[in-house]
């Protein structure tokens, strides 16, 4: 099979792997998350770890109401 075949990003295989490493990411936030406390009205620890996730995974446009 030729290296380019091989290298199918659409292969089942690929998107399961990607699947994988997807949902690790997100477990592993929901944990850190869990472990911020945010009693009722007092959820900025939360808001900021959020946020800042999301800055170091590039996404665009994030903000905080």
């Amino acid at each position: 099979m030729p290296p380019a075949a091989s290298a199918d990003l659409t292969s089942p295989v690929h998107l399961r792997e990607q699947l994988a490493e997807g949902r690790e990411v997100v477990l592993a936030n929901a944990l850190m998350l869990g472990e911020i406390p945010a009693p009722s009205g007092q959820e900025e620890a939360r808001i900021r770890f959020m946020a800042d996730r999301f800055s170091q995974s590039e996404l665009l446009k994030i903000s905080i109401d």
